[in-house]
């Protein structure tokens, strides 16, 4: 059985599979930011999909390095 994978922008109704997802991922002190950073309303937040469910996330975000825009 072929298991396929599709990437799309996250939804509300993510955000609970994506708590649980934080939570094994990250230690509990971490786990507060990255829950308060991924349910944010700035829509920068990917999820990758199977036929399971959402099986993986990645917040897009802007940083600068020794003034250059990444």
């Amino acid at each position: 059985m072929e298991n396929t994978s599709s990437i799309r922008q996250s939804k509300p109704e993510d955000y609970a599979k994506l708590k649980d997802i934080i939570a094994l991922s990250f230690p509990m002190f971490f786990c507060y930011f990255a829950n308060h950073s991924v349910i944010s309303e700035d829509r920068k937040v990917i999820v990758s999909e199977t036929q399971d469910g959402i099986s993986g996330f990645v917040k897009l975000i802007k940083f600068n390095i020794n003034s250059q825009k990444y």
